[in-house]
């Protein structure tokens, strides 16, 4: 009898210790962040019905979560947006200012990561010529292994090269970016000269050929899809195919970057991500390990059909199961007590011109070849045959300052009759000057996104904004089209994250400036107070 007394309560201490919650240590273990490009907000709410409790839904019903993430300032671009998530600064202060951006003394663009001192490294045909240098502020990561003496670990993945390189910052012992054209995980030489002997068995499975033999079908019945038919007057397709199911093998080159206009990229991103928890030891000791993963599969499917297609809807469910399998693996693998995750969008796209006109909203196009022309012609009328203008790149004028000094005027001067042309053009809705932008403090408005974008070395003369609902036709002076002015959902997750939903304006400094004070990180003074409701 006591020996079966003794078997119950033997039982019942184990199911009770099993059911104590874990206490979480002092600082995690592993710190994922997971950056997806163009997820909007409106996917949660759409989708919410299907997807699976302990994917998306756990970050952002069991964490502190929100939707209304604002990049607060004018030039909304993806690496700019990646650079404030992980600084926790502006990009007037930490010097990304665009993608690509104009320099005045070499009168050329510049690529926001180039730099011609560093190599590939990996069988890639990528030159690998990159470096965070144009990166003027330390990340968070940086300040965390500055703090610990480099005992942590800072990894960051990106299927495209200039994400990897600004999520790994200075510091990071590895940025890995893909070679669409080979299937391969590579680097650049900044980080170091070889790679590890994993990432080389890695690339030799050739995970990348084999997803190019998949059939990318729904993954769940028709019925949990926004279009009963499949069929979107706003699609262009996969090489002019538009309808479920796509085998991949039929659809032209078997090129790797394929992979990235279907879910199975993403696959693959996490693929390897989990690879690299395994074979580096990430959360393996007493010192916090970063993991960095960026996502730009939305940004690369959605303008082959559109926000709301099916293929988007189906993108939204593959996410969904890939953060499941990760959020278990991890799990297992270091204790959900020793894990922090967060999960940033950077931004969306804005519609097409076309949704706007079917919806009756205000809709136009900015031209910037007629507004040069004009802006030529006006200066040339104004103050004699010249060559006033040097450049216009994202939304800025860049004015001959040799010739305006040479002819004796005065820059601003000019540069308020510059602004006084710009007005009098419909799709302009305000416009100001460097000056404004350097002599003056702006705290609300278009004048603050404004300054928060403005780096006097890598910004114009004058900035101009677009009225609402105008967007930049595509040109040599608009390579890229930049994210539209909404808010964008966000969630942090695991080690002493509780449960909240925060229902205020974000700014996006605030979620590195919320991972320095959980961490108890000294570092240098942020922009933007953290997300308070996080540390209470």
């Amino acid at each position: 009898m006591n020996r079966i007394l003794l078997a119950f309560l033997s039982l019942f201490l184990v199911f009770q210790s099993m059911a104590q919650p874990k206490i979480a240590p002092e600082k995690p273990k592993l710190i994922v962040g997971i950056l997806v490009e163009n997820f909007r907000p409106e996917y949660l709410q759409n989708y919410q019905q299907n997807l699976s409790k302990n994917g998306l839904l756990k970050l952002f019903q069991e964490g502190s979560s929100g939707v209304h993430l604002q990049y607060n300032y004018l030039i909304k671009q993806s690496l700019p947006a990646y650079a404030s998530l992980l600084t926790g600064v502006n990009p007037g202060t930490h010097g990304i200012v665009a993608n690509q951006w104009y320099d005045k003394r070499k009168d050329e663009l510049v690529d926001a990561c180039l730099d011609e001192s560093y190599r590939a490294v990996g069988n890639t045909v990528y030159s690998g010529h990159l470096s965070p240098k144009n990166l003027l502020r330390p990340t968070v990561f940086d300040l965390l292994k500055q703090a610990n003496g480099g005992k942590s670990k800072v990894i960051s993945i990106s299927p495209d090269m200039n994400p990897a390189v600004i999520m790994g910052g200075f510091s990071a012992n590895q940025a890995y970016f893909l070679d669409d054209k080979k299937g391969n995980w590579v680097s650049t030489s900044y980080y170091d000269t070889v790679l590890p002997s994993w990432v080389n068995q890695f690339n030799d499975k050739r995970l990348a050929d084999l997803y190019l033999t998949r059939e990318w079908t729904k993954l769940l019945d028709k019925s949990n899809y926004p279009d009963e038919f499949d069929q979107n007057k706003y699609e262009t397709g996969i090489q002019g195919r538009v309808n479920f199911p796509y085998q991949l093998e039929k659809l032209g080159a078997k090129e790797p970057r394929l992979l990235f206009k279907t879910p199975f990229g993403t696959n693959l991103t996490f693929d390897f991500a989990k690879n690299c928890v395994v074979n580096e030891k990430l959360g393996g000791d007493a010192y916090p390990d970063v993991l960095l993963l960026s996502i730009p599969a939305f940004a690369d499917v959605e303008p082959l059909f559109s926000p709301y297609s099916d293929e988007i809807a189906d993108m939204v469910y593959r996410l969904d199961k890939e953060i499941e399998g990760l959020l278990s693996f991890l799990n297992q693998e270091i204790g959900e007590e020793n894990l922090l995750v967060f999960m940033v969008s950077t931004g969306v796209n804005p519609l097409p011109a076309d949704t706007y006109k079917s919806l009756k909203q205000p809709v136009g196009q900015f031209d910037p070849t007629r507004m040069i022309t004009l802006l030529k012609a006006y200066l040339n009328a104004e103050y004699g045959a010249g060559e006033w203008l040097m450049k216009y790149s994202n939304q800025q004028v860049f004015l001959n300052q040799e010739l305006i000094k040479s002819s004796k005027l005065n820059t601003q001067d000019v540069n308020e009759k510059v602004i006084e042309i710009l007005m009098e053009m419909s799709a302009i809705s305000f416009a100001t000057t460097a000056t404004n932008l350097k002599n003056f403090e702006y705290h609300t408005g278009v004048n603050h996104q404004m300054q928060a974008s403005f780096y006097p070395e890598r910004s114009g003369d004058v900035f101009i904004q677009l009225r609402p609902g105008y967007t930049e036709i595509k040109s040599v002076y608009n390579p890229e089209e930049p994210y539209a002015p909404v808010d964008v959902p966000f969630a942090l997750y695991g080690w002493k994250i509780k449960r909240q939903r925060i229902l205020r304006p974000v700014s996006a400094t605030e979620i590195g400036a919320v991972i320095l004070e959980l961490l108890s990180i000294p570092g240098e003074s942020r922009e933007k107070l953290p997300l308070e409701e996080v540390l209470k």
